[in-house]
């Protein structure tokens, strides 16, 4: 989750109101120099705020010359402003711990379920690297019922937890 660039949100003033921080992915099966992650993000609640940042960060990606990005949000998050700025639902990740009896913390931050957003040209699920990238992510066959409502279940996809964008 290396640090590539960031951007910035100014309100009233000129004042710092929000910020996306964008990176390499996280996961190291998606570090293939052609995606890009938005590692963080916040504002202050400046309205469209969120939107306004994710969409940024999408157009600078894209004129840097990367194929694809994503980024992470708790499944009890809407996604609405992901959706504003023009990324789509991939898949859904199960929350879990970091806590592993080789290694006993405590738990800092949310074990919730997480969903991907993302942009861009996304293999399709029948290859080699997405039967690894499912596995390596936890992510299974799981049942239509993660597809978000308003997206029809007979939709063409390729599998119906990553989504082709």
């Amino acid at each position: 989750m290396g640090f590539l660039w960031l951007h910035g949100l100014a309100g009233e003033g000129g004042a710092l109101v929000g910020i996306a921080v964008v990176g390499r992915p996280g996961a190291r099966v998606l570090q293939d120099g052609l995606t890009r992650e938005v590692t963080r993000l916040c504002t202050d609640g400046k309205p469209n705020g969120c939107s306004m940042l994710y969409g940024a960060a999408r157009r600078a990606a894209i004129t840097k010359g990367y194929r694809r990005g994503l980024t992470y949000i708790l499944t009890s998050e809407t996604g609405a402003s992901l959706r504003a700025a023009g990324w789509r639902f991939l898949w859904r990740v199960p929350g879990r711990s970091w806590e592993t009896p080789s290694r006993p913390s405590t738990d800092k931050y949310s074990t919730e379920d997480k969903s991907a957003y993302g942009w861009g040209d996304w293999p399709a699920c029948e290859s080699t690297e997405c039967r690894r990238l499912r596995t390596d992510l936890g992510i299974q066959k799981l049942p239509s019922g993660i597809i978000p409502p308003d997206i029809p279940t007979n939709a063409p996809h390729s599998h119906p937890a990553v989504w082709n964008v």
